[in-house]
C-alpha cells in the first residue's frame, strides 16, 4: 500500500475503520481500470470484502435508495427569482439546512426568519471549509482562503 493514513472526514456519514475503506479503495484503483463508483461497487459485492456492509444489497432497499436521490436531486434542480430586481439571478427555490431528516424548506422563508439563516450561513460556512480543505493545495486559490478567514472572524464575532 501507499503508507497513507487514512479517516473519515467530518461530518461522514460512514462509520467503521476508515483507514481500512481507504486501503481497500486504493487497492481498487491499483487492481482495476481506476477507481471508479463502478468498480467500487464490483469490489464490495463479496460479503468478505471490507467495503460489502457499506452497499445495500436488497435491490428492492437498493432501488427506493436510488428513488430518493433522484427525489434530492429533483428538489435542488428547482430554482426561483427571490429579489425584485431586474438581473437578480436564479437561486435553488429549497434548502436543507442541516436538519436531520431529509428535510427542505422554501429559501426565502429561510432568508426571512433569523434562526433558520443563521443555520443557512453556519451550514455554508461549514460547505466552505469542506471546499478549503479539498483544496488548500492549491496555491493559486491562497487569497480566496484569505477571504474565508476574514469572513469566519466576522462571523464569529456577530
Amino acid at each position: 500500500m501507499n503508507g497513507m493514513a487514512y479517516q473519515w472526514k467530518d461530518g461522514a456519514r460512514f462509520k467503521g475503520d476508515a483507514q481500512v475503506v481507504g486501503e481497500a479503495l486504493d487497492r481498487i484503483r491499483e487492481t482495476t481500470s481506476g477507481l471508479t463508483a463502478s468498480n467500487v461497487v464490483k469490489a464490495a459485492k463479496p460479503k468478505t470484502s471490507p467495503l460489502h456492509n457499506y452497499f445495500p444489497w436488497n435491490d428492492k432497499e437498493a432501488a427506493q435508495l436510488h428513488r430518493e436521490e433522484v427525489a434530492r436531486s429533483l428538489i435542488r434542480s428547482i430554482t426561483v427569482i427571490i429579489s425584485p430586481q431586474e438581473d437578480a439571478q436564479p437561486v435553488r427555490a429549497f434548502v436543507a439546512i442541516g436538519t436531520t431528516e431529509d428535510k427542505y424548506i422554501p429559501t426565502l422563508q429561510v432568508l426571512s426568519q433569523k434562526d433558520l439563516r443563521e443555520k443557512m450561513l453556519a451550514l455554508a460556512l461549514s460547505e466552505l471549509r469542506a471546499f478549503e480543505s479539498k483544496y488548500k493545495s492549491l496555491q493559486e486559490l491562497a487569497p480566496v482562503w484569505r477571504a474565508l478567514d476574514r469572513i469566519k472572524v466576522k462571523t464569529a464575532a456577530a
